[in-house]
């Protein structure tokens, strides 16, 4: 009955993340905050500082005017509800 699409993204908060729609296509875009590090030295550094885009072509089967999005501790829940398939209309000719 919906199509959900889940992301995890840590480390950034609500205002950092962007779901948007774009005619059929879904883009869920992050920004994240540069911190400051000129003074800080690393022996070894494993977080990812950059900002990220990823895009979903939707199909018209679906209700795009109401695409619901939560963030909470840094997960992302797209639902996206399926429309009613249309019922054959019986037509009399004779």
């Amino acid at each position: 009955d919906c199509i959900t699409i889940e992301a995890e993204i840590p480390g950034l908060s609500k205002d950092d993340v962007s779901v948007d729609l774009d005619g059929d296509v879904l883009s869920i875009i992050g920004n994240r905050q540069n911190v400051d590090t000129k003074d800080t030295k690393y022996i070894r550094r494993e977080l990812k500082r950059s900002s990220f885009k990823r895009s979903f072509k939707l199909n018209g089967k679906l209700d795009l005017k109401g695409i619901k999005a939560e963030f909470e501790n840094g997960l992302l829940n797209v639902k996206i509800n399926k429309l009613e398939p249309e019922k054959p209309q019986k037509i009399k000719i004779l």
